[in-house]
């Protein structure tokens, strides 16, 4: 059984290649049809891996939405409840087919041509799929705030010690920890202007 089953068409097969090494890399296991054992009949085994896995990630295109095999695919997320969704290509104004526009659909499309753990549409799908799959720290980290405190950043990474996320958080935790450092050293040179200047006021009143 995988974590996460990819539905998309064969025209995007370098997306979902991209999109599948990636949550790999995450310790998710994935499936789509490069996944296929020789010899098994395709229906088959294409209806019980979706119907195994814990989510379906379907890569939606126009070749995807007239497609009736990804429609097939998607309505079993549709209908379990396990389903996430994001765009691949396409038009700015292209949409899903009724029902599963009602699942928000996250737009990975510049993500493609430079993919990155800190990009907001990846980190909502992660949010997504951590949730379905039971990871924790998949769904923790894809809810991180842009502007997350150093504290923050240090109690998820208290708690995840062992997450293949944990070098992108340090790295975050890093960069907020120096401007963190930076704002309060810029407040206490501000403290002290404001106490001279209070000072050559007096100075001033008494003369």
């Amino acid at each position: 059984m995988a974590d996460v089953f990819l539905s998309y068409k064969r025209d995007e097969r370098a997306a979902a290649e991209t999109i599948a090494s990636r949550l790999r890399d995450l310790g998710l296991t994935v499936w789509f049809d490069a996944s296929m054992s020789a010899g098994e009949t395709f229906n088959a085994e294409i209806d019980r891996e979706a119907r195994a896995a814990k989510a379906i990630l379907v890569c939606w295109s126009p070749a995807a939405r007239k497609s009736e095999w990804v429609n097939a695919e998607v309505m079993i997320g549709f209908e379990e409840k396990k389903l996430a969704a994001c765009y691949v290509a396409g038009p700015d104004r292209f949409s899903p087919p009724t029902p599963f526009n009602a699942t928000h659909a996250e737009d990975l499309r510049a993500w493609l041509t430079a993919p990155s753990v800190t990009h907001s549409g990846w980190k909502s799908v992660l949010r997504r799929l951590g949730k379905l799959c039971g990871r924790g720290d998949i769904q923790s980290y894809g809810a991180i705030e842009t502007h997350a405190s150093a504290s923050d950043l240090r109690a998820w990474i208290d708690r995840y010690t062992g997450s293949p996320l944990l070098i992108s958080v340090d790295r975050l935790l890093k960069a907020r920890e120096a401007e963190e450092a930076e704002r309060a050293c810029l407040e206490v040179e501000a403290r002290a202007r404001r106490q001279r200047e209070a000072n050559e006021r007096r100075v001033q009143e008494t003369t």
